[in-house]
């Protein structure tokens, strides 16, 4: 019989309770979802199908001849088959109709059960619930009270399907800690799955490496005890494991940062946690969550006492207390949330990664925080029903006498004294007052290494954008187009606090001066041009002091500055991203643009990694990586930052004179209009659209280009660099380029830079987010995904439309959308046989499994029969004509292309209703004849119980008596094998001293004879050294010898040329370079005395070489014999040329009348002498390496001279 995989459930990867049925019934739930209800066997098994058939041939003819029972009651078994038909309008949980979910506008997708379908539309049933609160609370729970019909279009849903739902088949919804997992992946399914854990107090979910994070508004003390964070420590971190440990441990952050340090700093590769989300998901708070793990983390396996480590605990404490700090400065009040940031930050922690034996790989030194785009419009104005930055709340509530202490003028007033605070309702932020929050700022600014002057300077600081916002301007004698200001005891207040006079403060405000190349002048400005130059004074200042803030703590706990060595260390980072995430609001400004933008940077990056992921899974299953096809935003990207994208327009917006909002959106839809994600609004031409990754958002630019701009007049800047407040004049004297250049009343005057002229917020953004996302690229980047449930900061509450927007906008829709492209939905394989395998005809489709395959692979080959077979009619044709599979089966998943696995449940379900029946049938006859029987032994079974209950009795008093005796035999034999045992153990440890006394004599005997061996060494070594010195002065005499000889070449040489002064001269060239040629040697010789070891291997290298020096010399002395003989023939035509010569000069002399002739003759034959011998003399020099080389000197002379002798020869002739 074929061996087949266990039963499983009818969804494939829902656990399901174990059912413990008889046989038949074990064959029953194989086949069909419906529920039967039978008598539980604990002896049973799940028959394959090969068994069905005869079970129930067997079943049918045993029913013939038992009679039926009297009542029906006795049946165990009571079936329901409903059709598609007759389906009632309250169905049961047991009817073979598909759960899916379908769309609502109310609720974004709820749960349906499929009644029926043609194709084209559907017709399903659907809960009804009594209030928005039953809908919110309970819609995971598939099986209401109450349902109603409705139609659906299928073609509003993604390839005609409706999707499904992860339910078994009594329709209860699976609870998944992996989403990946899920069998039908989509927005759906993701919306219902963490819902589902959200109802049970189950905040985090994971997806692959990435965690999803929802804010249970409450706090949960068991995810985050002592023994929680080691526990995820020591099985991420410390643990070798050969399976993934994330296996063994629930969803949680501190499974992200675990990983993070363990790449960090075994794998030595800088690492990135991306926190995103919506205000009010968490994502603050769970930075400080993974923060203060990762800072776990880094005391090791075990804590240690050592000073290294107490150090580090001070920069850890340094860098946890700056978090607070910065929540003081840049975080608000908001609708959403209560302690919303607003800005975003990337802390880097820094790790160094020597080690130290005992202590962990790598341990934190300190960390670095780098600021992105504070929300500056908070300081002058912020909703009614939310706050302006948290400290200026802290300042007011503090102590009279600390706000005295500050600025005087700060002495009784309160929140609703200051325009830009006002009044509100709200006392305290997480349950701790303004006031206990100041003091608590002021501790950490201490613990940062600021003192009281300057902590009193920078507060001062803050009373100045306080002051700022309480000046009224108006206009003087009813001129409209001038201002001044009224408010002359708040800026009496403000010139004293700055320590300028009223004058120029007021004149700085109300004017502005205009400069041109040969001139400048004043230009009034209006009441509320006036307001707008305070509030534009006022955001600057505190953008500025947020900036020095932040500098302040870097210099605090950045690990150059303040852990040992830091400069000289290439540090370790673990960087912790805590950015807004994707809005769309009502109206969207400039603000929500750079955001988005941001969002679609991140969205890219998030997209290349979910694909590499993909890539990597497709590779270990064996599924061919052509399948992986995905849209991805470069569109988006192109159009906002491409070089005629909107962030170049809006730049050359703000450089023209009059720019505008209207011109900057007429350009951009002009020069874009073939752009796919740029959408135009026809109702109102100052709007735009843009197609984001997670949908359409429309934007007004009415002040995108004040907002672009963001530049602070010259006047003012002129004024607060005259501050006498140094925290503000430092900041303001720090940027020299954007203040007017001065030069000599002699240069040509120049053109003054212009406001406008100035890096626009947009390109600082940009850089800012383009050395973000180089920094990220550099990093192995995890995710982190913060969801907030509902806008009511309920817990245990789920919105299902505000959910799904920000699953959309997190980018895990389609993240999901990109991991599952190709094939929507996966299964494992033995689920799929075990699911399917009644659909296989195997005569037509067999297996091509062997013996020779592992049982994966059998599985392997059993499906792809298996599903060639039951989505035959779902393949299709490509362009080329190579067939294209519904499904592809890789080595231990099968994955299904969209629609195929619908496909398989409908025909799966539809052909089970006859096997049902006919199952049915049998198993009725069968459990009935079964009870008769059982009936007919129980009254001789009852007889025979008494029988044998009476004679048990009667053997258990017998068998209790001896088993008391055998007791207490049993305990004295057990004390005396005690007492042996002791003597036994006493005589080992004995036996074991012993041992250890011999053992360290021989340890001693052993070091005895290394000893020993230690010095033989050491005295042969001794020996060694002095042959060796002996022979290298033996060989040092040796060349003394050939130095001296060397010299008496050189006399002899010499006194040879010494006739002629020519000849004297090469001569003495030769001897000079004999000389050098001796003081070289001299050198080389008292280097070889005095590093006997270096000479030693010289002289072995050369004895190395010895062969071919040998084969060297051979080769001359052939060429020398060679040249000899060359040599007498010369030498005998050059006597002959002698003899001719002196017959020419006798017959000259004596035929010859002409005196001055024979004179001329006679001294052209002396030249030809005289260049004889410079020849010969130079022939030596040149012949000198052979006269080294050559052990015969007079062969190399020889040669020589039959060398002149031939030359003399031919220019005689």
């Amino acid at each position: 019989m074929e061996k087949i995989p266990p039963r499983l459930t009818s969804n494939p990867i829902l656990p399901q309770e174990s059912s413990e049925a008889g046989v038949v019934t074990s064959v029953l739930f194989s086949f069909s979802p419906l529920a039967i209800k039978t008598r539980q066997d604990s002896n049973a098994r799940p028959l394959p199908q090969a068994d069905v058939a005869s079970t129930l041939v067997a079943g049918v003819e045993q029913s013939k001849r038992i009679t039926k029972p009297k009542s029906i009651c006795t049946i165990a078994v009571q079936l329901t088959t409903t059709t598609k038909q007759n389906m009632p309008a309250n169905t049961k949980k047991d009817d073979p109709m598909p759960f899916v979910y379908v769309r609502s506008k109310d609720h974004a997708w709820v749960p349906a059960r499929v009644l029926e379908s043609d194709g084209k539309v559907a017709t399903v049933i659907v809960q009804k619930y009594k209030n928005e609160e039953e809908m919110l609370l309970n819609a995971a729970k598939t099986a209401g009270i109450t349902v109603q019909q409705q139609v659906v279009q299928l073609k509003d849903y993604d390839s005609g399907v409706l999707p499904m739902q992860n339910v078994d088949d009594r329709g209860k919804l699976g609870d998944f800690e992996d989403m990946v997992n899920l069998p039908y992946l989509h927005e759906a399914a993701i919306l219902y799955n963490i819902k589902n854990r959200h109802m049970k107090g189950l905040p985090y979910t994971r997806t692959g490496d990435m965690i999803v994070a929802v804010n249970p508004y409450k706090w949960f003390d068991h995810l985050y005890t002592e023994k929680q964070r080691k526990t995820y420590a020591k099985k991420l971190v410390w643990d070798n494991s050969e399976s993934d440990p994330r296996n063994y441990l629930s969803p949680h952050v501190y499974e992200t940062s675990a990983l993070a340090y363990k790449g960090m700093s075994f794998d030595k590769q800088n690492q990135s946690i991306l926190v995103s989300g919506e205000s009010g998901a968490g994502k603050t708070e769970t930075v400080k969550i993974c923060m203060n793990h990762l800072a776990n983390v880094q005391e090791g396996p075990t804590t240690g006492s050592s000073s290294s480590t107490k150090d580090s605990s001070l920069i850890v404490q340094r860098v946890l207390d700056s978090n607070p700090l910065l929540e003081a400065f840049g975080n608000a009040q908001t609708r959403r949330n209560d302690n919303s940031s607003r800005f975003g930050k990337y802390t880097q922690l820094q790790f160094d990664r020597r080690g130290e034996v005992g202590r962990p790989v790598a341990k934190l030194a300190g960390s670095i925080c780098e600021p992105y785009l504070l929300e500056k419009n908070r300081v002058i104005n912020h909703d009614s029903q939310e706050r302006t930055f948290h400290i200026f709340y802290q300042l007011l509530a503090a102590p009279e006498d600390a706000k005295a202490c500050v600025w005087s003028g700060l002495k009784g007033k309160r929140n609703a004294d200051f325009k830009y605070v006002g009044a509100t309702q709200t006392t305290m932020i997480e349950g701790v007052s303004d006031g206990d929050q100041f003091l608590r700022t002021t501790k950490v600014l201490s613990l940062i290494g600021l003192g009281d002057k300057v902590i009193r300077e920078f507060l001062r600081a803050l009373c100045v954008v306080l002051q700022l916002g309480n000046l009224t301007f108006g206009a003087p004698g009813g001129d409209a187009d001038k201002s001044e200001c009224i408010s002359s005891k708040e800026l009496a207040g403000l010139a004293k606090l700055m320590d300028l006079p009223e004058s120029d403060l007021s004149v700085a405000l109300t004017e502005r001066t205009m400069k041109t190349k040969d001139e400048s002048y004043k230009v009034p400005l209006d009441p509320a041009m006036a307001r707008d130059s305070a509030d534009a004074l006022a955001k600057e200042i505190y953008g500025k002091l947020f900036l020095w803030l932040v500098n302040a703590i870097n210099k605090a706990t950045s690990a150059e500055a303040n852990y040992s060595g830091g400069k000289n260390k290439n540090f370790g980072i673990i960087g912790l991203l805590d950015i807004f995430g994707f809005e769309s609001f009502e109206v969207n400004r400039f603000e929500q643009l750079c955001i988005n933008y941001a969002n679609e940077k991140l969205q890219q990056k998030f997209t290349e990694d979910i694909f590499r992921s993909v890539q990597a899974e497709y590779k270990m299953e064996g599924v061919p990586l052509a399948e992986i096809k995905y849209d991805d935003n470069t569109d988006v990207l192109d159009l906002i930052e491409g070089r005629t994208g909107l962030c170049a327009m809006l730049n050359e917006e703000c450089v023209r004179p009059k720019g505008s909002g209207f011109g900057f959106v007429n350009k951009a839809l002009a020069g874009n209009r073939k752009s796919p994600c740029l959408v135009p609004d026809m109702t109102d031409r100052m709007c735009f659209g843009i197609k984001h990754y997670a949908g359409k958002v429309f934007y007004n630019a009415e002040n995108f280009v004040a907002s672009n701009q963001d530049t602070l007049p010259t006047d003012l800047q002129d004024c607060a660099s005259k501050c006498s407040n140094r925290l503000i004049c430092a900041a303001f004297q720090e940027e020299p380029d954007e203040m007017p250049r001065r030069g000599s009343s002699k240069e040509t005057p120049k053109r003054l830079r212009s406001n406008i002229m100035a890096p626009t917020v947009w390109t600082k953004y940009k850089g800012q987010l383009s050395h973000l996302m180089t920094n990220l690229r550099s990093t192995n980047s995890r995710y982190i995904r913060c969801i907030k449930p509902n806008t009511l900061k309920k817990p245990g509450l789920m919105e299902h439309n505000t959910t799904v927007e920000q699953l959309r906008y997190a980018g895990i829709v389609a993240g999901v959308t990109i991991s599952r492209s190709a094939f929507p939905n996966r299964l494992s394989n033995t689920v799929v046989y075990a699911r399917y395998n009644g659909m296989w005809e195997k005569r037509q489709y067999p297996s091509v499994k062997s013996r020779s395959m592992s049982i994966a692979e059998q599985v392997k080959a059993d499906c792809e029969a298996v599903l060639t077979c039951a989505l035959k009619t779902k393949e299709s044709l490509e362009k080329g004509g190579r067939t294209v599979k519904a499904f592809v089966v890789g080595k231990t998943r099968t994955y299904f292309r969209a629609g195929a696995l619908e496909y398989l449940e409908s025909q799966r379900i539809t052909g089970l209703d006859a096997q049902a029946t006919a199952i049915q049938k049998a198993i009725r006859g069968w459990l009935i004849r079964k009870d008769q029987i059982k009936a007919a032994k129980k009254k001789v079974e009852d007889a025979a119980l008494a029988i044998q209950a009476e004679k048990e009795r009667k053997e258990r008093l017998a068998r209790e008596k001896k088993e008391r005796e055998a007791r207490h035999l049993q305990e004295m034999k057990g004390y005396y094998l005690e007492i042996q045992a002791l003597k036994k153990r006493l005589q080992e440890a004995d036996e074991d001293g012993t041992r250890r006394v011999e053992a360290a004599k021989r340890r001693e005997e052993q070091a005895r004879q290394q000893r020993d061996e230690l010095q033989s060494k050491v005295h042969d070594h001794d020996n060694k050294t002095k042959s060796e010195m002996e022979r290298l002065k033996i060989r040092y005499a040796a060349n003394l010898k050939l130095i001296q000889q060397l010299k008496k070449e050189n006399k002899k040489a010499h006194k040879a040329l010494g006739k002629d002064e020519s000849i004297w001269k090469d001569a003495d060239k030769r001897y000079k370079r004999l000389s050098h040629i001796n003081h070289e040697s001299a050198t080389t010789f008292d280097g070889l005395e005095g590093d006997a070891s270096s000479v030693a291997a010289s002289n072995q290298r050369l004895l190395d070489k010895r062969e071919e020096a040998l084969e060297v010399n051979m080769n001359l002395k052939d060429k020398v014999r060679k040249l000899q003989s060359q040599y007498m023939d010369v030498a005998e035509q050059r006597l002959e040329l002698q003899k001719t010569m002196a017959k020419i000069l006798n017959t000259i002399q004596d035929g010859c009348k002409d005196k001055t002739l024979v004179e001329h003759v006679f001294c052209v034959g002396h030249e030809c002498e005289t260049e004889s011998k410079c020849l010969i003399a130079k022939l030596e020099i040149e012949e000198a390496p052979y006269d080294l080389v050559m052990s015969d000197t007079s062969d190399s002379t020889r040669l020589s001279s039959s060398m002149d002798l031939s030359q003399i020869s031919l220019k005689y002739v």
